[in-house]
């Protein structure tokens, strides 16, 4: 997944060693796209390499 975000002109972007599954076992945070319904509209007005 980093490297498919990367390849989009996200450059703040790691590898997680395990995955997500890995990520989401030890306990740290997530959210679905149901929690963000609006999520498709966000992603596409994103400029690479702009913090908002």
């Amino acid at each position: 997944m980093a490297l498919i975000l990367r390849r989009r002109g996200i450059e703040r972007v790691r590898p997680l060693a395990g995955g997500f599954h890995a990520w989401r076992d030890l306990g740290y945070p997530t959210i679905s796209v149901s929690d963000t319904p609006d999520v498709t509209l966000r992603a596409s007005s994103v400029t690479p390499g702009k913090v908002e």
